[in-house]
């Protein structure tokens, strides 16, 4: 060993053991930098030579400024996409109870052929709320068959019906007399949450439609004006 060099003692592990142990390494004591505690390191049983560890790389976080630009980034989203996705909500309802409407009326026809008797499809509120019953109630056919509430997804819906009862007989066929003699309609829309498209809103209301032969079918009325000749206008 060479005059004035340090033993340093540096910490490595051997084999597979994975138990450490002390080497004493001689260094020449030039400078006080070359007699600096060794860094850890660790035994290359292959090449029996001390493979010094590399250094950490230091971690940062967000500075004040990019937290604050990223708040403003987000908040600038949100303002954008929270009414699109607040209408996106209210034309699912719609679309909801125009669907449940349509459900129940054919449910109201399919059992008045089934039974043979005159079924009646009511609503029974403002809403989309409606029952399904016999006209004449009996043990075979009673005056309750099946009955769904506006909370079933449509909460907050206005439903206005040129006819608010419909009555099927055994062919499946309107049995009651409408107001408008060849069809009834059910107009469903949204008035808490905006207008409709045709008066300049931005709800895509939807239209129910019955003819006096048992047809059934929803239609857009904003189509009937910007577009007749789509199947979906009304």
């Amino acid at each position: 060993m060479l005059r004035g060099c340090a033993k340093i003692s540096c910490t490595f592990f051997a084999g597979h053991s994975g138990r450490a142990a002390a080497l004493p390494v001689a260094c020449s004591a030039r400078t006080a930098a070359q007699q600096a505690p060794c860094i850890a390191s660790r035994y290359d049983r292959h090449n029996a030579h001390l493979i010094p560890a590399q250094p950490l790389t230091p971690q940062r976080g967000l500075s004040l400024i990019e937290l604050m630009v990223s708040i403003t980034i987000l908040g600038i989203v949100l303002a954008f996409g929270v009414p699109s996705f607040s209408s996106f909500i209210t034309n699912s309802k719609v679309r909801s109870a125009a669907e449940a409407i349509t459900a129940g009326l054919n449910l109201a026809r399919a059992e008045a052929v089934n039974r043979n008797t005159q079924v009646q499809f009511a609503l029974t509120g403002t809403d989309s709320s409606w029952q399904i019953g016999c006209v004449t109630s009996s043990t075979d056919c009673p005056a309750s068959i099946q009955n769904r509430v506006a909370s079933d997804g449509s909460l907050g819906v206005s439903v206005t019906a040129t006819d608010s009862t419909i009555a099927f007989d055994g062919y499946g066929r309107v049995a009651t007399t409408l107001a408008s003699v060849t069809s009834a309609t059910f107009d469903i829309s949204a008035p808490t949450a905006g207008t409709c498209t045709t008066a300049g809103g931005k709800v895509r209301c939807l239209r129910v439609v019955i003819t006096s032969g048992g047809q059934i079918r929803t239609c857009d009325p904003a189509l009937t004006i910007s577009n007749p000749s789509d199947p979906q206008a009304c």
